[in-house]
């Protein structure tokens, strides 16, 4: 698999791939007799095969903390009395 993965673009993916790599690939994309579609008609066991190819990372994106929204001035001050 290529070298460096830190800056590689997904679009530049197979033009990273050393030939022998390239060569994996394209063989994984084959349709097989015992492949499975999905209701597109894309052949899933291809690209199943094609991701155990890929090195993969996992990010742990923790959610930002958030913020309470301050209240408007007029919604901190207590109620105006209304007299007719």
């Amino acid at each position: 698999m290529p070298n460096n993965t830190d800056n590689m673009d997904a679009l530049n993916y197979f033009n990273n791939l050393s030939s022998d790599d390239r060569s994996d690939f394209l063989a994984a994309s084959l349709t097989l007799d015992t492949d499975k579609f999905d209701d597109l008609g894309r052949n899933i066991s291809a690209q199943q095969r094609r991701q155990k190819l890929v090195p993969w990372t996992l990010v742990d994106r923790q959610p930002d903390p958030v913020e309470e929204p301050s209240l408007p001035k007029h919604s901190r001050e207590q109620p105006r009395m209304l007299l007719d």
